[in-house]
């Protein structure tokens, strides 16, 4: 299993090795550096450069074409985003550490793309407790808890019934810098479960407690009566 580290996801900071990595994940055949450069719409060499670096942080890998005729073989390159899994889904991994590392001039640009990625990790992630006693408060803590708990959070459900303690974060090392962006993972993430199991909760937000975070819940028919006197205080 592989677990990249911070250093090697800033490689993806760079729109044109995204663009090559995407390139890499949709073919299902290595490509020689010609080809890539000639898909990218960019030189050769500077293509080149793009995936040294890529193979370099674990993102591709290059091998020897086997050839029956003379001559130096080529060596193509292709993703290695098949072999790069951990107990979390290294796709949406990846989605966010682009996010962290592409910089935006609003917050709230890359809070509402690391929502959507844990909205989209929600949806991909296999559920075996879908469809089961679904409706009912308990049914969607249940599968909450099992979520997390298979995710690697380590969650505690608390007396409220309301409360779910993730007392590990696996983005944990990323958070310097970008707690909230971070901390919004969860929130979508946990609104993605929420629409695969759905009952009368509902995500108010996420706290963060010291190396962990709590998911405060709220049900639909209290949130709906907070937003209508929030609305009759304003006007």
């Amino acid at each position: 299993m592989v677990r990249r580290s911070v250093d090697a996801y800033r490689v993806l900071s760079s729109e044109s090795r995204v663009a090559i990595l995407r390139l890499l994940e949709e073919r299902a055949t290595p490509l020689p550096v010609e080809t890539v450069a000639e898909e990218v719409g960019l030189h050769v060499n500077t293509v080149r450069e793009h995936l040294d670096r890529l193979v370099v942080a674990g993102f591709a890998a290059r091998a020897p074409e086997i050839r029956r005729t003379r001559g130096r073989p080529r060596m193509p390159y292709r993703s290695t985003a098949a072999e790069a899994t951990d107990e979390l889904d290294q796709r949406v991994r990846d989605q966010l550490m682009r996010v962290l590392l592409t910089g935006f001039p609003e917050p709230e640009a890359a809070a509402a793309r690391a929502e959507e990625a844990g909205e989209a990790w929600a949806a991909d992630y296999p559920c075996e407790t879908a469809g089961q006693d679904a409706g009912t408060v308990e049914s969607q803590l249940a599968a909450l808890h099992a979520h997390f708990g298979a995710l690697g959070f380590e969650p505690d459900a608390e007396d409220d019934g309301l409360t779910l303690r993730l007392r590990h974060c696996p983005f944990a090392e990323l958070r310097e810098g970008n707690g909230d962006v971070v901390c919004r993972v969860h929130l979508g993430l946990t609104r993605g479960m929420l629409a695969r199991h759905a009952g009368p909760l509902t995500v108010d937000r996420i706290v963060r407690v010291g190396q962990g975070c709590e998911v405060r819940l709220r049900e639909r028919a209290a949130a709906q009566a907070g937003a209508e006197a929030s609305s009759s205080a304003r006007s």
